[in-house]
């Protein structure tokens, strides 16, 4: 949940200051639905102990592959101002 809420006041806060319009592109939703799944998955681990190793590095995987994303794409935007 946190996670969530921290990424989209960043996503908000970047395109604010660098002028882009406010809403969310494929780019965005993609960080949002590898989070999103990064989360479940850990949840799911939690309740079923017998798939914890490979659910929880599926989890890395995918909040690396989400916070990737977003460096790239909005880290563009905040290093180009």
């Amino acid at each position: 949940f946190m996670g969530g809420v921290l990424g989209s006041l960043a996503v908000g806060a970047t395109l604010e200051a660098t002028g882009g319009k406010d809403s969310a592109d494929a780019w965005t939703a993609a960080v949002y639905i590898l989070a999103a799944t990064a989360t479940a998955i850990r949840i799911i681990a939690a309740f079923a102990p017998e798939t914890q190793p490979e659910s929880l590095w599926l989890g890395i995987v995918l909040w690396m592959a989400a916070f990737a994303i977003f460096t790239v794409r909005y880290g563009r935007l905040i290093l180009a101002r």
